[in-house]
């Protein structure tokens, strides 16, 4: 359930309880603007989950618990930036790093170029995180992730088509637990989409698809078929590529994109994607608001 505006002081409670047995999670988080300013925003999250992952010789758990605080600032509609750190602990039933960790978490968004007479903007993001697992050997590592996205809305109308292409890449330091790594696939946890690729196995969250680096790139063409004063039906294709740090091989995945957007907030994607170089497919479906 989420809960907006508390008492009309833009205070927001988000939760999440999923049951499935192979990817359980209870995360919670409340959010509101900071001394009432609306340009300062304070977070608080709590994040439970158990995991069962796939990898080459069977299958390991792995349980997690994380609480993180943060605060989120918005000098301008250029750009934002926000500040956090968390602590969390995590259990293996692998050989995989387990114990305590404590992270600072961190990243900034600007807005590089808006033209609204042409129906154009580029976004970029810089993610960054350190940390240090304390182990007999106390294992410290760092995390960055670069985005760039563009949004062009074609033709005078700026109702009937829509693109959108981003480029992202990301790159782990030093000796990270395993529940850092990128999850690069079609995963309701991961936004890391390569859309001809599910990152899950028999129901089991893919290891293969978990990479301490990777460089991907999304493009995508939307062409409404339907729309009204309450929601847009709009569908078209799509071209996904990436590049994971264990693989050396490129993939290149295409295939359809429908999406429904209600009330100009809410927004439920089905996309169908194959790969062209390994010939897998995936049929996954999300919602978002």
């Amino acid at each position: 359930p989420e809960f907006f505006n508390i008492g009309g002081n833009a205070v927001n409670v988000r939760s999440i309880l999923r049951w499935d047995s192979n990817k359980r999670r209870a995360y919670a988080s409340i959010g509101g603007p900071l001394a009432g300013n609306p340009k300062w925003r304070f977070g608080f999250d709590l994040d439970a989950r158990r995991d069962n992952w796939a990898n080459g010789s069977g299958s390991f758990q792995m349980r997690k618990v994380e609480a993180a605080a943060q605060i989120h600032s918005i000098p301008n509609g250029y750009w934002n930036w926000t500040s956090g750190a968390a602590v969390s602990n995590r259990t293996m039933t692998g050989p995989l790093s387990q114990g305590v960790a404590l992270k600072y978490f961190g990243s900034v968004t600007r807005t590089l170029l808006r033209n609204p007479d042409a129906g154009f903007a580029v976004d970029s993001s810089l993610m960054f995180d350190a940390g240090k697992l304390f182990l007999d050997t106390p294992a410290r590592f760092a995390k960055i992730q670069n985005s760039i996205s563009a949004r062009w809305l074609p033709f005078a109308e700026r109702q009937d088509y829509e693109m959108n292409a981003r480029f992202r890449a990301g790159k782990i330091f030093g000796d990270a637990p395993f529940d850092e790594s990128f999850v690069v696939g079609m995963e309701r946890d991961s936004d890391l989409w390569l859309r001809g690729h599910s990152a899950t196995l028999h129901g089991l969250k893919d290891s293969m698809m978990a990479t301490r680096s990777f460089f991907l790139t999304n493009w995508d063409l939307q062409k409404a078929l339907y729309r009204n004063g309450f929601f847009r039906l709009s569908a078209g294709p799509f071209l996904d590529t990436a590049r994971l740090q264990q693989s050396s091989n490129w993939f290149f995945d295409t295939g359809l994109q429908l999406r429904v957007t209600a009330l100009g907030s809410f927004t439920l994607n089905l996309s169908y994607g194959k790969s062209l170089s390994d010939g897998r497919t995936a049929l996954f479906a999300t919602a978002t608001r």
